[in-house]
């Protein structure tokens, strides 16, 4: 074979060939869900268009020098910043996109307002009692200005955007500037990263930004105490961060760096662990870190998390049940998956992501949680996009224009995979929007709410809101004490999605809610609530005495 036909096998065959085998999965899984189907279609164009992609790369010999390739760097941070402000105003002026979360958060900081630490009435005490958030306190006095969901995704949106330039300097450690640049606009659209500046808000959506810090001053800075700075405020984002901070000390460790950048973190992890777990969430509520302790392996304290890991090694693979994988995998994928595979740095990735999955007690890996995700596997990418290069060049001349090759690939992928989360029918007008604004406006100020999830950070500022439970018993059974009012959104679309979970459980929720809003609609009177308004799967009812 001749040196031409072996470098066009190389590059034109392998990488997308490459890229097909790895995304196999996605075609042949036997659903049919539309998200699915939608990545199919964006995922097929990104194979068919990345062999001109490639030839018009190796062709141009494009290169671009660090001043330019640093202004655009900027540029795409202005560009991220401005498309999640215009996709998030369009959210919520449509009043979509938004989960309970958001609203148990905003309703913390409300409570908080009135003396009342961190209270929800979700969690039935604060929620420091469920997860040590310390970083929570730095957006109380925003919230005092702009007392609604920008209090949180404003600064969540512009820790994403900052974080942009940072990647690219860390990319540049193995990358040309070309290729670092591609891979710094596969980092702002990769899912894993974008998710986080919707408005959907967890801790979590402000994770990125110190961990991206981390993560510079690891590997261009080599300061070890601004290094230690930012991961004492990356803890401070919830208590599973932790288990991140424990992963940066076992990779220092196999990297055989001084001691100090292994033994500091990993103290910093038990640490954080026993405070959070054993002193702050019991302080402020022992129901809720007997919750958190029965997510880990089925115990209820700290004492007996240890004891039972000890007299039970196999404690970490009992607690490993067989779930959905398939966020996991459309997270690998998203980056390209064999860059990814070539680093030694995703086993930090991986080693995280089992530990938090553990913590979950199941495989089924939610995007916010994945958040801190993103910049590790972007060090991956780097590293594993500068060894495939090498593989591709036959001289060293090739190799900068072979890495922008390879990383206009995962670029590719990348915006395949990310047009899902910014696709307009995610912010479009719901067909029952008007019905929605107009129950919102029945509800009394200050009345005790029982909500559905979505719409309860427009009407979170109440002492008491409750999400919506799987089913209205449950609260009678428990001894919860009964909303004035109760405001759910009840129609095909909700009965679709629970019954596409496929449980016995779904199935006995969506039989609950069909008979709740029917006997409503008959003039009976469920549970005491008595119907105020019903239109278009929108119902408003108000406790009885």
């Amino acid at each position: 074979m001749t040196s031409r036909a072996a470098f066009c096998l190389r590059t034109y065959a392998a990488l997308p060939a490459g890229a097909l085998l790895l995304s196999a999965p996605l075609f042949f899984a036997p659903v049919s869900e539309p998200i699915l189907n939608v990545l199919r279609v964006t995922v097929s164009l990104c194979i068919l268009i990345s062999v001109p992609v490639l030839y018009f790369i190796e062709r141009t010999r494009v290169s671009l020098s660090e001043q330019v390739c640093w202004r655009l760097t900027w540029l795409l941070s202005a560009l991220l910043a401005g498309l999640m402000l215009a996709i998030n105003w369009l959210q919520v002026r449509n009043m979509c996109g938004m989960e309970v979360d958001t609203g148990i958060i905003l309703n913390s900081l409300y409570n908080t307002s009135l003396g009342h630490f961190f209270y929800n009435s979700h969690e039935l005490g604060s929620h420091f009692g469920f997860h040590n958030s310390p970083i929570l306190l730095l957006l109380y006095p925003l919230y005092l200005l702009i007392p609604n969901h920008w209090a949180l995704i404003g600064p969540a949106i512009a820790g994403i955007a900052v974080s942009v330039p940072f990647v690219y300097r860390i990319a540049r450690v193995w990358l040309a500037p070309g290729a670092a640049l591609c891979l710094t606009a596969a980092y702002m659209i990769n899912p894993v990263v974008i998710s986080q500046a919707l408005p959907e808000f967890h801790e979590m959506n402000l994770a990125i930004l110190p961990m991206v810090l981390i993560l510079y001053h690891y590997f261009v800075t080599r300061k070890f105490g601004s290094c230690v700075l930012w991961i004492a405020v990356l803890m401070a984002v919830k208590e599973s961060m932790s288990i991140t901070v424990l992963a940066l000390g076992v990779a220092s460790l196999i990297q055989g760096r001084k001691w100090h950048w292994w033994a500091v973190p990993a103290t910093m992890a038990l640490a954080g662990t026993a405070l959070s777990l054993g002193i702050v969430m019991p302080l402020f509520s022992s129901s809720g870190s007997v919750h958190t302790m029965r997510k880990l392996f089925g115990q209820e304290t700290l004492g007996d998390v240890i004891r039972h890991i000890l007299t039970n090694p196999g404690a970490l693979m009992e607690a490993i049940k067989p779930a959905e994988m398939g966020n996991t995998y459309l997270m690998l994928l998203s980056w390209g998956v064999v860059p990814v595979l070539l680093s030694a740095w995703t086993l930090v990735a991986v080693l995280h992501m089992v530990l938090l999955l553990l913590m979950e007690n199941s495989f089924s890996l939610r995007l916010w949680d994945a958040a801190i995700l993103g910049p590790l596997l972007a060090v991956g990418v780097a590293i594993g996009i500068c060894r495939l290069a090498r593989f591709c060049s036959s001289d060293a001349a090739e190799l900068p224009g072979k890495q922008t090759q390879t990383a206009a690939l995962v670029l590719l992928l990348a915006i395949a995979m990310g047009a899902v989360w910014i696709r307009p029918s995610s912010f479009e007008k719901p067909a029952n929007l008007e019905a929605v604004r107009y129950a919102v406006r029945m509800v009394p100020d200050h009345a005790s709410l029982t909500v559905s999830g979505r719409l309860a950070p427009y009407l979170h500022r109440r002492h008491i809101l409750r999400s919506a439970p799987w089913w209205l018993a449950d609260d009678v059974l428990d001894g919860f004490p009964m909303s004035e009012f109760i405001l759910v959104t009840w129609d095909n679309g909700s009965r679709a999605q629970l019954l596409a979970v496929g449980t016995e459980q779904s199935r006995k929720r969506v039989e609950h809610w069909d008979d709740f809003t029917r006997r409503l609609m008959s003039g009976d009177r469920p549970y005491n609530y008595e119907l105020q308004y019903a239109r278009d799967g929108v119902y408003l009812a108000r406790l009885t005495d």
